[in-house]
């Protein structure tokens, strides 16, 4: 994945620092880097998951009005047809 050889996570060991105790640093700063990066696309996916969802909502609500309007439509054509002009 990512190899950080160059310190670009902004990790210092302390000075005096053994190797082990060097080790154990960078570890657990790979360690929250990589919690932070889980966290972020964990992040993206519900974002999209929501945008989605919502667009989902819009496309039904748009649906559910065009059906009322062919509804209605149809309602005042069936009422039309109806009356006895149109007999005529």
């Amino acid at each position: 994945m990512l190899n950080n050889q160059d310190g670009s996570f902004g990790f210092e060991p302390l000075p005096g620092a053994n190797a082990q105790e060097r080790q154990q640093a960078a570890r657990e700063q790979w360690r929250l880097e990589e919690e932070r990066l889980r966290y972020e696309e964990e992040r993206l996916r519900y974002e999209e998951e929501r945008r989605r969802q919502q667009q989902d909502w819009a496309r039904q609500e748009q649906e559910n009005r065009l059906e009322e309007r062919m509804r209605a439509i149809a309602e005042h054509d069936r009422d039309e047809y109806r009356t006895p002009s149109a007999a005529g």
